[in-house]
């Protein structure tokens, strides 16, 4: 390779071998079974597994074998005498949480992810993957009912994106196998495939020299290379099956395709160049990376400044990417955005040309090469921040890409030498090189409806030789900074001057509580203003602060539409001190901002502060609350916003009489109802009670409010309806089933509902999916509000004709749960609760959250003295009579939507 030769600090590198770092442990057993494990070493951290087996699509003959494989070795288990699902229901984990599993185009993947004292202890987990890779029994039964489970997965998964990005890869991977190999597979070879096709894939594939297991966590190394040895070091050695084709194939070609979907809008042209790269464990490939750094930040952005060249020629925009396409290949492809394909050919052709002529900037060259620096000492600190996660995905990756892990503190040093060592020059060569690959192609992609004739081969080469015998100068450089340079940009600080503050002339009389086992403290005043706090230091050191009123857009006062309106303008009109432009501003630099969130029942304002800020994020409110201004301009551009917003509600003609008869006086008083409305403030933090009596309280006493809104009243519960509706293009058929009931709301049964939801997922998950093979993904979840409604949400996705029977699956899974609940590992239900809950409690806003919930429940903190004792009350008997106080739901209304093809033949 002769550009790297003209690296003098490469040349002294290449004799020096790579290795792993130290904090590794890196084995191979005898039967070519790698493991490379990190141990934290910290008694808090639990541990993952993740066995990777190098098989993925590439690998397919039957399209989807990888993938179909990934399935059925989660079906029955010879290990267990039944499927890994049961096991695991039996255990008490979960599919996608605690295992989970991904092909992908090279690699297939099985995760396993604990906490400390686990269902499984680090041995079993072991032997659990190992008997995934090896004990799979592979039923031809199983295998009837998974593949309808892919196919309801594909099914989810055709969409355009999906579609258009299969399409371009055929162009960009030409002559590979990755073309017409998507991960999922194809319909008719899954249909065509059997389960004997899927246990040779499993006998060639899945055998321990085609496997990596990466261990990162706490861990005992003598427990678990014992176990590894007891369960992957068994089994008999078989060779690696060849995969040489993993690697895209080059050739000296120039390949020309097309990209169009019937619903695709974009327009583009692209033109690529395939070239080698060498493999990651060396060090000339890892300069060559070094050098494509340098030239994805410098050449992109440049690329990106020739824009102005054409103003006339439609063409949009113009980008430079780089891309490693697999482990030993670069692809370079240079596109431009435009209507006129024409035009487009010529653009990137000339952009390409352009790069070969001029190079990159000098002094865009050396601001890259200080940036580089600064990264390198920047990655030093976080190395040694890494927590095991990390370091288990930081190799996996290099495993990916069949590589190492080095220790980064010789890596950077490397590093730092080859960016001093670095010349503009030999950028520009390696940058001319990889413009200049012999393997190239160009691709058009064309809207849906829409012909364009493909260039030929000759107009391409003769465009290119033409270009090249011309010089072609580069555009100015823009002094626009990009936009994350202008998120970078240092912002000048706006200076508010706060207006002088009436407070009232005796101090604010208020009312106070203190519940000292719970450090609580309330303070109510004469206006309707209250304030609660909870007394605790937060892990940032900061305030977290709510306040809540009754101005949702459900009351009895005003129109919900109009609610809307009135909100939205109170929150962004200037104040009589500050324009509202230069209040943001103040706040985004000072970080003293009220966030809103106008829900059904309740105005909804949030904060995150420093305890210093808490006088003058309070001084804000005040403000907002009562120097608000509201102008005739500001108005009419409020009427205009209103007249085509409510042609969208319901009952438009009415809404519309009354925008016509509002005027300004009359808006302002809807606005000024809503600013005056009393709030309770809730606060959690370590702050001197003084900062709330001095400050806090005598501001809120000086507001002026009004009588309290009242929340409609919910709309009663009426019977059960049924909506067809044919809308999908492709063949698939979804149902949503939407439910309420009528149950008293206390936090506590919140709590229970939270807890009944899992266990409905799960049951009817092995309903739908695992047993009938009718769905791959289902939705489920029940919510408690404060208006005492409970509602529930079905949600699926199967194949036409089968809804019927799937929604009646569902009702006879709902109908039975007492049978569901009885078979429970409850306590396991109660440890996922008490560890989910031991991570929630480390966030302030959990206990704002519950600060919340329990006032405006008890009126008092009675929540936060109960909520540490509610998982242990979880039983069998508690919970089958919630569900039998839930189901059957007071209403329920189902909507199927179907293909448009049923509609004809219904009718």
């Amino acid at each position: 390779m002769l550009f790297l030769l003209s690296c003098a600090g490469l040349k002294a590198d290449i004799s020096t071998p790579l290795l792993w770092d130290e904090a590794l442990t890196v084995r191979v057993l005898d039967n070519g079974f790698r493991y490379i494990v990190y141990n934290s070493e910290k008694d808090s951290d639990p541990f993952n597994l993740r066995l990777i087996v190098h098989a993925g699509s590439v690998d397919d003959e039957l399209r989807g074998m990888a993938h179909n494989t990934e399935h059925m070795v989660f079906r029955t288990n010879a290990a267990y005498g039944d499927s890994i699902h049961n096991y695991l229901d039996r255990i008490g984990w979960r599919s996608g949480f605690q295992v989970n599993a991904l092909t992908r185009q090279s690699e297939t993947q099985f995760m396993v992810r604990t906490r400390p004292n686990d269902a499984l202890n680090l041995k079993q987990s072991v032997a659990f993957l190992a008997n995934i890779a090896f004990n799979a029994s592979l039923l031809d039964r199983d295998w009837q009912v998974e593949r309808q489970v892919i196919l309801e997965e594909m099914r989810l998964g055709d969409n355009l994106a999906g579609r258009v990005n299969e399409l371009k890869k055929k162009v960009v991977r030409n002559r590979s196998r990755y073309v017409d190999r998507p991960v999922i597979g194809l319909k008719k070879d899954i249909e065509a495939t059997t389960v004997d096709d899927i246990r040779a894939f499993y006998q060639r594939f899945y055998v321990p020299a085609n496997m990596t297991l990466i261990v990162s966590g706490n861990i005992d190394l003598n427990v678990l290379e014992s176990a590894i040895r007891d369960t992957f070091g068994k089994q008999p050695f078989t060779p690696a099956p060849k995969r040489n084709y993993v690697e895209l194939p080059l050739s000296e070609q120039l390949y020309i395709g097309k990209v169009q979907d019937n619903h695709g809008v974009s327009s583009v042209v692209t033109t690529g160049f395939r070239s080698p790269l060498e493999p990651y464990t060396t060090v000339e490939g890892l300069y060559q990376r070094f050098q494509n750094y340098f030239l994805r930040k410098l050449a992109s952005r440049q690329v990106r400044q020739q824009l102005s060249f054409y103003e006339e020629a439609e063409v949009n925009s113009l980008s430079l990417v780089f891309k490693e396409s697999t482990n030993q290949r670069l692809v370079l492809a240079m596109a431009a955005r435009t209507p006129d394909h024409a035009a487009g050919l010529k653009a990137v052709l000339t952009e390409v040309e352009r790069l070969k002529q001029n190079g990159l900037s000098r002094e865009a060259f050396q601001q890259l090469k200080a940036e580089a620096r600064q990264s390198v000492a920047r990655n030093r600190q976080l190395v040694g921040q890494r927590n095991f996660q990390q370091w288990e995905d930081k190799i996996t990756t290099a495993v990916f890409q069949k590589g190492i892990l080095e220790d980064y503190n010789i890596r950077a040093k490397r590093t730092l030498q080859w960016i001093d060592d670095l010349t503009l020059s030999e950028l520009n060569d390696r940058l001319t090189e990889l413009l200049s690959a012999g393997d190239q192609f160009i691709y058009y992609q064309i809207p849906g409806g829409t012909h364009r004739d493909l260039p030929s081969q000759q107009l391409a080469k003769a465009t290119k030789a033409r270009l090249s015998a011309e010089t072609l100068p580069l555009a100015p450089a823009s002094t626009q900074k990009t936009k994350k340079e202008q998120i970078e940009a240092v912002k000048e600080p706006v200076e508010i001057h706060w207006p002088a503050w009436k407070k009232p002339v005796e101090p604010p009389l208020a009312t106070k509580k203190v519940w000292p086992e719970t450090s609580v403290r309330q303070w109510t005043l004469d206006n309707g203003y209250s304030v609660v706090w909870l007394q605790q230091p937060t892990s940032d050191n900061k305030l977290y602060i709510r306040a809540i009123d009754n101005s949702g857009y459900l009351n009895s006062h005003t129109p919900q539409w109009l609610s809307k309106a009135a909100v939205q303008v109170w929150q962004q009109t200037d104040l009589s001190f500050v324009p509202a432009a230069e209040l943001k501003k103040w706040g985004e630099h000072s970080g003293i901002e009220w966030f809103w969130a106008q829900k059904a029942y309740q105005l909804d304002r949030g904060a995150v502060i420093k305890p210093d800020g808490l006088n003058e994020l309070i001084r804000l409110f005040a403000a907002r609350q009562s120097l608000w201004q509201l102008n005739d301009s500001d108005f009419e551009q409020v009427l205009e916003s209103l007249s085509t917003s409510i042609q969208t509600i319901d009952q438009p003609e009415q809404a519309l009489n009354t925008l016509e008869s509002l005027n300004l006086p009359e808006f302002k008083d809807i606005v000024r109802s809503f600013a005056q409305q009393p709030a309770t403030i809730y606060m959690v933090g370590d702050i001197p009670e003084a900062q709330i009596t001095e400050a806090v309280l005598p501001c809120l006493a000086a507001l002026e409010t009004s009588q309290p809104f009242v929340p409609n009243a919910p709309r009663p519960l009426q019977g059960s309806e049924r909506q067809v509706t044919y809308i999908y293009q492709q063949e698939k058929a979804t149902v949503a089933i939407n439910g309420r009931k009528t149950l008293p709301w206390k936090p506590e049964t919140s709590f229970y509902i939270s807890a009944l939801n899992p266990i409905i997922q799960k049951a009817l998950r092995n309903e739908l999916r695992h047993k009938l093979g009718g769905v791959y993904r289902i939705e489920f979840e029940m919510q408690l509000n404060q208006n005492d409604q409970l509602t529930t949400r079905l949600a699926f996705t199967t194949g036409p004709g089968r809804e019927e029977e799937l929604i009646n699956a569902s009702e006879s899974v709902l109908s039975n749960l007492d049978k569901v609940i009885a078979n429970e590992n409850l306590e396991r239900i109660r440890d996922d609760i008490n560890f989910a809950e031991s991570l929630r409690l480390e966030d302030p806003n959990t206990w704002l959250r519950r600060l919340i919930l329990s006032f405006e429940r008890y009126q008092s903190p009675r929540y936060l003295q109960t909520m540490n004792q509610l998982s242990q009350s979880i039983n069998a008997r508690q919970l089958t009579s919630l569900a039998g106080q839930i189901f059957p739901l007071e209403q329920q209304n189902i909507f199927i939507g179907l293909p448009v093809n049923k509609q004809t033949s219904v009718e």
